[in-house]
């Protein structure tokens, strides 16, 4: 008879943590719904270049890894708005994790632009393509999910111009160095275009706004690969390295002289995370004896 007893209560108890345990997995799911709500009218109002109903998803004391506010974040997308008139992005939630009134969210976001155009090229248009893979983070502020800051693991893009689309081109940088640490950045070529002066540079700059690029230093690439070192700053700034090509021709005149024009133009842009330098640690001193000593009386 005891032992019936205690059966049917371990029988309720499994049920009633079934049921709580099933509660929190609904509360969590639809939380879960709720926060992937906020990211589709995000996207929504990116795409439509609504910028004040996009606002409204950020909160006052947002911040970026590049310790951007809100208000300078917004005038970047402004900016770009204004630069990119049919600017549209596509966003992928890869991972979402909720603890209570915070959440992370692990994001890929791509963006392109079409019909770009410079002043210095008359007959040629550009196309933008931009990747990032970003993680959020968001807290549920007087009953409204908001962003509060993000770190951006991974930034590429590239705009090309005329003739530079048909240029198989990579530029390469490791995502994340140590401040003071040297580098290399690669920019690969697969395909040089016959019967035409191609020639290309590679600049850091720091992750500041406006953008500051170090002064270009071009060479003719009669290479498939361009490679510069860099040592990453000691400012506890992140960096972009920015990778310029032009295409120039020759096209004969009457007089018998050859008048040289740009045929395609291409910049590409690779994040580099750098990791601060920490003043107040200092290394131990490597141990010898590995631990041998421990187990000695």
């Amino acid at each position: 008879m005891v032992s019936g007893i205690c059966a049917d209560s371990a029988h309720a108890g499994i049920i009633s943590t079934w049921k709580e345990n099933a509660a929190v997995r609904k509360e969590l799911k639809n939380t879960e719904k709720e926060i992937k709500a906020c990211f589709e009218l995000q996207i929504k109002y990116s795409n439509e270049h609504n910028w004040d109903k996009l606002k409204e998803f950020y909160a006052d004391k947002y911040r970026n890894s590049d310790a951007f506010d809100k208000n300078t974040t917004f005038k970047i997308i402004k900016e770009n708005y204004e630069i990119y008139p049919d600017l549209k992005m596509v966003l992928q939630i890869n991972m979402m994790d909720v603890n209570g009134d915070f959440a992370t969210v692990d994001v890929y976001e791509y963006a392109e632009a079409h019909d770009i155009k410079r002043d210095d090229l008359e007959d040629l248009t550009g196309n933008l393509e931009a990747f990032a893979h970003t993680i959020y983070f968001l807290e549920k502020i007087d009953g409204k999910w908001l962003i509060t800051a993000e770190q951006a693991i991974e930034e590429n893009n590239s705009i090309i111009f005329g003739e530079a689309k048909y240029l198989d081109l990579k530029l390469t940088a490791p995502m994340i160095v140590g401040a003071g640490e040297s580098y290399s950045s690669t920019l690969s070529i697969n395909n040089l275009p016959r019967q035409a002066l191609v020639m290309g540079a590679i600049t850091q700059s720091p992750a500041v706004f406006p953008l500051k690029e170090d002064e270009e230093s071009y060479r003719v690439l009669e290479d498939v690969e361009l490679e510069r070192i860099f040592t990453a700053n000691k400012d506890n700034i992140n960096e972009y390295n920015i990778a310029s090509i032009g295409i120039t021709r020759g096209q004969p005149i009457p007089d018998g002289a050859v008048k040289l024009y740009m045929s395609g133009l291409a910049f590409m842009m690779t994040r580099v995370n750098v990791i601060p330098e920490n003043k107040f640690f200092r290394p131990a001193d490597n141990d010898d004896d590995d631990g041998e000593n421990d187990d000695k009386d």
